[in-house]
């Protein structure tokens, strides 16, 4: 029964890696205005509906990117990856925002499905210093319950709180080849912060981690504290 459990969810796994693949938009690297928080939000028609619910987001390998108010993918699944290539993976730092004088908060709060591949996602711009007392709570975090995330080969950095956090039940959390590296940051917040996925007190039906590598953190790699909703299959292979 174990092993049948373990093949279907890898099944599950490799379908759903499937959906990273759509009709694509490039995105060029900031150049002084197109925030990637702005440039999703606006590729809808005159009417507000998306121009296509398939869309995949593509960035430039070895460019920077900068998102200075959360992405809210509310009714549309999102999907962001790398351009092919074996260049440096495209880099996406959350910056302050000039009108709230706040960085974002977080990089995504999602509200449908979500699939990342091939990214750097930082909490903070690194060469400012001044983003230090803005870093993030978290970058990416749920908005309603029901949905995928997916997240391969991405490395997310610079929280003072968790990476990853669900505040609903999600159906499934995938996490694969990816490095999770410095979770909490005293100045903002305090030594029961600082972790890499938080599932709070909700319910996932597949948490999923392989191949991962986590690096200076402060509190739990998976956080489920006091919950009496279940982690209904759960696989933690390989991780570093």
């Amino acid at each position: 029964m174990k092993c049948f459990r373990f093949n279907v969810i890898l099944a599950a796994i490799a379908f759903f890696s499937l959906q990273v693949f759509g009709q694509e938009l490039f995105v060029p690297p900031f150049s002084g205005a197109n925030y990637l928080n702005t440039v999703i939000a606006g590729d809808t028609l005159a009417n507000g509906a998306r121009v296509d619910t398939n869309r995949v987001y593509v960035l430039q390998r070895g460019g920077v990117y900068f998102v200075n108010t959360p992405i809210a993918n509310k009714g549309y699944a999102l999907r962001i990856k790398a351009e092919s290539g074996t260049a440096r993976r495209p880099v996406i730092f959350l910056v302050k925002n000039t009108t709230t004088s706040s960085n974002p908060g977080y990089f995504i709060q999602a509200g449908n499905n979500l699939i990342l591949k091939d990214l750097m996602v930082s909490g903070i711009l690194e060469a400012d210093t001044s983003s230090f007392s803005l870093m993030q709570g978290g970058l990416i975090n749920t908005s309603s319950s029901g949905w995928r995330l997916q997240i391969d080969n991405c490395i997310l950095s610079n929280v003072n709180g968790n990476q990853i956090r669900t505040d609903q039940a999600c159906k499934a959390l995938i996490v694969t080849n990816t490095m999770f590296t410095n979770m909490g940051y005293l100045g903002r917040s305090n030594l029961g912060a600082g972790k890499a996925i938080d599932l709070r007190a909700g319910s996932c039906d597949s948490l999923v981690v392989l191949n991962t590598t986590f690096i200076n953190a402060q509190d739990r790699i998976v956080r489920h504290f006091t919950s009496t909703a279940a982690i209904n299959n759960l696989i933690f292979e390989h991780n570093t």
